[in-house]
This record gives structure tokens, sequence and C-alpha cells, in this order.
């Protein structure tokens, strides 16, 4: 289904030569496996995590995806990939608040270094705060560290104090 769905993308565009992407995602780069005649397999789980979430995002609410790819250790790039693909803030302001009444402040910080903008200031400023103070009580600190770092350079002046923080970590 997920191959399907990635197929019929290309096929709205007209400029696209699908039977020539899909030869050469087949034979030079090794990214498709064909399963059967005419049906195709991604072989990198990357590329599934994406499509995936890109159907979620099309058909499924916020409440949903955050059950189902908010618990899941093993889905949780699936909700980074739907983070980057949302533009709606308030449901972004959601994804957020699910973590910070969890206390799952590195998962939140996370989601929010996919964001493509910041949907709350303030709540930003909350999280960056919350994984310093992480840093400054642990020894093993590189994860929070780096993640703060991320959201430092990638959000920049929408959330001055992340520099700040880093740089005091």
């Amino acid at each position: 289904a997920i191959c399907h769905h990635a197929y019929s993308i290309f096929r709205e565009k007209e400029q696209t030569d699908v039977d020539a992407l899909i030869e050469e995602m087949l034979k030079i780069n090794g990214i498709l496996k064909e399963s059967d005649q005419e049906l195709y397999t991604f072989s990198h789980r990357t590329f599934q995590e994406y499509l995936a979430a890109g159907e979620a995002l099309r058909i499924r609410e916020i409440q949903e995806i955050l059950k189902h790819f908010g618990t899941r250790a093993d889905l949780a790039e699936v909700l980074l990939f739907y983070c980057s693909l949302k533009k709606n803030l308030p449901q972004l302001r959601e994804v957020l608040q699910h973590f910070k009444a969890l206390n799952e402040w590195k998962r939140a910080a996370q989601c929010l270094i996919n964001m493509q903008e910041v949907p709350d200031e303030s709540l930003a400023k909350e999280i960056c705060e919350h994984l310093y103070k992480s840093i400054c009580d642990s020894v093993d600190y590189d994860t929070e560290l780096e993640i703060l770092s991320s959201i430092a350079q990638i959000h920049g002046e929408a959330i001055e104090s992340a520099g700040q923080l880093f740089t005091s970590a």
C-alpha cells in the first residue's frame, strides 16, 4: 500500500518518467526491491517511515497520531516525519503539549527540531529549559546537549534562549 501511494504521487507529476525512476531505484540505487511482477517494496525503513507519516497526515486525526506513533519507540521516526510535514500550528502545539504532559521533554524537543516553525515560543522555551536542567543534573547528557544544539541552530531567533542555554551548558 505504501509503495502504491508513492507510485500514485509520481504518476500525478506529468514531467516524471515513472518507469525510468523505478528502474533507477531498482537497479542503480537499490532503494526498491521487486517483490512480484509490477509490485515493489522499499528496502530501507526510512522511506517506509516517511511515506507512513505522509499517509497519516492525510487520513489520521492528531490524537490518533499521538496514540499510535507517540507511544511506540519503534514508530518514533514516523512521528518525527509527521512533525516535519505538518503545517497546522495548533496541532503541532498539541504534539508538544502531549509530551510535556507526560514529562517527556526529550521527545518533545525531538519533535520541535523537526517542525518547520515553532508553534508556541513559550512552550519551546520551556522545553529547552528542561533539556538544560537535564544536562546540568546528569553525567550522561550527550543526547540532550545535541538536541539543544540542534534547536538553537534550526530555530535560531524563534527560540533565542536555546542558543544561550546551549552556550551555558
